[in-house]
């Protein structure tokens, strides 16, 4: 776990993440979104797997290896749902 602040999922985060998915039409189809600070990328991926209709700009600042973690974290995302695309298909 990181110590930088950018190095975990903050309670506003889980609770933003509530708030976007129960409260409908919060965002709309096809909606953009800027988050700053997206610290572990949590909030981006998790709308990211739910929505794929939004277009998600998740950002971070250089210090403490913060947009690295945000980067690694996001590569690592779309290995796992590339890794789950290919298990449908090959199911089917």
């Amino acid at each position: 776990v990181a110590e930088h602040c950018s190095g975990r999922v903050w309670p506003a985060a889980l609770t933003l993440l509530t708030h976007l998915q129960e409260v409908a039409g919060c965002l709309p189809v096809g909606a953009r979104v800027l988050e700053l600070g997206a610290g572990t990328g949590y909030l981006a991926l998790k709308m990211a797997a739910g929505r794929a209709d939004l277009r998600w700009c998740a950002t971070e600042m250089e210090e403490h290896g913060a947009a690295t973690r945000l980067a690694q974290n996001v590569a690592a995302a779309a290995c796992h749902w590339a890794a789950d695309a290919s298990s449908a298909l090959r199911s089917q």
